[in-house]
């Protein structure tokens, strides 16, 4: 058999798609929190260049990366309809390849640093979570006739 790539790329547009709209919306929120609380633009502006100086904020933000790989796990077995870890095994492979290929293209002037425990617990955490995603289809099916 061979794998459904439709559900592969759908799975990772979503995961990216999702994850870069939902970064905006909670950084936006933070943000505005911030500047209610009384925060000085200086602050603001400091956050905006290097969000990874604030760890309430990037442990937020890999909250809802991490949850959009589970979501995007889950939707690529859905898609999928079988070999269901292996199609997320593919988009976890695409994803992982696109994401180094996006980050290593950024000039260096540009480039903001992350801490490195971010990067691996966002990549450790975003695989079991697609992994879990799929699980959880495949424990649905099983159940339903």
């Amino acid at each position: 058999m061979t794998l459904n790539f439709r559900a592969v790329i759908l799975g990772t547009v979503f995961d990216i798609g999702g994850s870069f709209i939902a970064f905006n919306i909670v950084s936006g929120f933070y943000l505005a929190m911030m500047h209610a609380g009384g925060a000085s633009k200086e602050d603001l502006e400091a956050l905006i260049g290097n969000p990874s100086d604030a760890f309430e904020l990037m442990a937020i933000l890999m909250g809802v990366g991490i949850a959009f790989d589970g979501l995007a796990g889950y939707l690529t077995a859905k898609m999928a309809g079988f070999l269901e870890y292996w199609h997320v095994l593919a988009m976890w492979g695409l994803l992982t390849v696109l994401q180094l290929a996006l980050s290593s293209g950024v000039g260096e002037g540009d480039a903001v640093s992350l801490p490195s425990y971010v990067v691996v617990v966002g990549y450790v955490g975003g695989l079991i979570a697609a992994f879990t995603g799929a699980y959880l289809f495949k424990k649905s099916k099983r159940r339903s006739p």
